[in-house]
């Protein structure tokens, strides 16, 4: 459809980096880590913001250690104000047509 270049473009090079699959994807573990992950919805900086499990093991890191972890952000870019305020805007404001865990549990799901 000709989208491919206008998607790239407002992805960016780092989210198109972690979308890039270049490497074999493992289906038990992409599983397991969808099926474990947990966001604490009220946290930030706290060490168990999220939690998931690779390899039967448990992990548990702030929102920034994840953002790094995943390649998204660097050390020194965690540690700005704008990284700092401007994340936790967007997660402490719910925005319209955003799922929710308020909006799961109303689905009946």
């Amino acid at each position: 459809m000709g989208a491919s270049d206008r998607v790239a473009e407002l992805l960016g090079p780092r989210l198109r980096a972690a979308m890039d699959c270049r490497w074999p994807q493992y289906t038990e573990l992409t599983l397991e880590f969808h099926c474990t992950f947990h966001h604490k919805e009220d946290t930030f900086a706290e060490k168990n913001a999220v939690s998931f499990s690779l390899c039967r093991n448990l992990y548990e890191m702030s929102i920034a250690e994840f953002g790094v972890a995943l390649g998204f952000y660097t050390e020194q870019e965690v540690r700005t104000d704008e990284f700092l305020n401007g994340l936790r805007g967007v997660y402490n404001h719910p925005r319209k047509n955003c799922l929710g865990p308020e909006s799961w549990l109303d689905s009946g799901r």
